[in-house]
């Protein structure tokens, strides 16, 4: 059985694409064969070289294919918190993949630890995707402020854009892409999520919802202690670094950020960059002093708030409560060490068994 999976990246998200796809190779079925299409965003010939390396020395049967469409099209489009606009790219895939019906669409920060093929096997019938619930938003009025004038339901599910099954045939039978792209060149100041609100106004009720286990977001206010650890521990979730703060790019000790590097590093790839190590001075720093900083930012707040800087003041707090939440975490982490430690060890022997000896 093929298995047809879409990414898109550049240069700077190249740790984030190796891991993704590594991810997905192995936590797959063996039996089943994995045809990647990549979006190509600037990645240098070395980077492509290592995923290539990588590939064939995995156990699973692949290919790679490279897409190179004009980005251009996307240049008046809002950016993200990075320059790189390679999320809208999927937008493109059903006239770049013109010979597939369907297609699943991966973003390249998602940690898979559930086998992929599971979805693959998915009958999603006449419905345009299957996705799985954002969680900080959930439903539709929370990133749509005109809901009314488009006569859609504010209740209405909302979903987050990183994994998706897509009937690739019905985006282009009622061009779903494009009216997407008209969308958010229409609304763009209301696009808090970019094609992500789009994609939500313009597959309003034309998708079927996944088990939120395949795309648990990293926010820290929905990494829930009491269920989605233990999900994770027993290695059967994705974990969606959805923040700025990617875990090659700034250093992170949770469980899922340690998984990754021990996928990373078991495969050779030196992702360590200065800039990275730096990060890791400072997390640490932080992490120690994480109580106090949650003491400092309150009272910042509260003095601000008394001077009339409301805005200035909702930021502290927001900081506080992060970094009181932050030690809580720490602190549920040190008394599960073992449980973790003993993850690790599983997902190590996961990866010697997924590669070539």
């Amino acid at each position: 059985m093929n298995i047809n999976i879409a990414l898109a990246a550049d240069e700077n998200y190249f740790p984030g694409l190796l891991g993704t796809v590594a991810s997905i190779i192995v936590s797959a079925d063996q039996k089943c064969r994995y045809e990647f299409y990549v979006i190509d965003g600037g990645i240098s010939s070395n980077s492509w070289n290592i995923l290539r390396h990588f590939l064939d020395i995995s156990k699973v049967e692949t290919s790679l294919n490279i897409l190179q469409p004009r980005l251009d099209v996307f240049e008046d489009m809002p950016k993200f918190h990075t320059p790189s606009k390679l999320a809208y790219a999927r937008l493109l895939l059903p006239n770049l993949l013109k010979d597939l019906d369907t297609i699943i669409y991966v973003d390249s920060d998602i940690l898979f630890l559930k086998d992929i093929a599971l979805l693959n096997e998915l009958n999603i019938g006449e419905m345009a995707t299957a996705v799985a619930k954002e969680f900080i938003i959930s439903i539709l009025k929370n990133d749509c402020p005109n809901y009314q004038e488009l006569g859609l339901n504010p209740q209405n599910p909302y979903f987050n854009s990183g994994l998706m099954l897509m009937n690739l045939e019905k985006f282009r039978n009622i061009k779903i892409a494009e009216k997407t792209i008209s969308y958010l060149d229409e609304n763009r100041a209301i696009c808090k999520y970019w094609d992500q609100t789009a994609l939500n106004v313009t597959l309003y009720e034309d998708f079927l919802l996944l088990d939120q286990s395949w795309n648990v977001q990293s926010h820290w206010q929905s990494f829930r202690l009491e269920k989605e650890f233990y999900q994770l521990l027993a290695l059967d979730i994705n974990y969606h670094f959805v923040t700025k703060n990617k875990p090659w790019m700034a250093y992170s000790d949770d469980p899922a950020s340690l998984l990754f590097y021990r996928l990373l590093r078991k495969i050779g790839y030196d992702f360590e960059t200065e800039q990275f190590t730096q990060s890791q001075k400072e997390y640490e720093k932080k992490s120690i002093n994480a109580s106090l900083l949650s003491f400092r930012h309150k009272a910042i707040g509260n003095f601000q708030r008394v001077l009339g800087a409301d805005d200035e003041a909702a930021f502290n707090h927001r900081l506080a409560k992060f970094w009181k939440e932050h030690s809580k975490r720490q602190k549920y982490f040190s008394e599960n060490q073992i449980a973790i430690d003993n993850m690790l060890n599983i997902w190590e022997d996961k990866i010697d068994e997924a590669i070539k000896k």
